[in-house]
């Protein structure tokens, strides 16, 4: 039996192996250059292999908050730093910025739904201010007088 002799991997180095491993398995089936080569990783350490990744919240985004945990093991993939960058830029960041619109315009529909559904005296909102100046009259202009017949 063979002694073993020093440590093994801490965490910080499994992950770099994994995805260094990973992003080349991807890269020779998409038919590109993987990010990291094998020859570039020998002289990186794991600190600079990870630094290349990031984490992004999918299939479900982050700005999705229904009560879901969104920082669970299946909702987390690593992207290229780059990759990573453009997504959110055009697909993560409208799409949040959609979804706020919607939700506004949603509340405001509620809160003139349940106006319209109170009971008179009742309402849920503050009336509407009366008018501060006084509509403005028009001049009378009466029709000119017949001129008077004689028979």
């Amino acid at each position: 039996m063979s002694k073993r002799h020093g440590r093994g991997p801490n965490l910080r180095e499994q992950l770099a192996a994994a995805l260094l491993q990973h992003e080349i398995a991807k890269a020779e089936l998409e038919g590109r250059r993987p990010i990291i080569t094998w020859e570039e990783s020998k002289q990186l350490d794991a600190r600079a292999i990870r630094s290349r990744f990031e984490l992004d919240h999918w299939p479900r985004p982050a700005w999705i908050t229904d009560g879901v945990p969104c920082n669970d093991p299946w909702n987390l993939t690593w992207r290229p730093k780059a990759e990573h960058r453009l997504k959110t830029a055009r697909i993560d960041t409208p799409a949040a910025a959609k979804s706020k619109r919607i939700l506004a315009k949603q509340a405001e529909q509620q809160s003139f739904r349940q106006l319209c559904l109170s009971k008179a005296g009742q309402a849920t909102e503050p009336p509407l201010p009366a008018r501060k100046r006084p509509k403005r009259q028009w001049p009378s202009r009466p029709f000119p007088k017949r001129p008077e017949q004689r028979p």
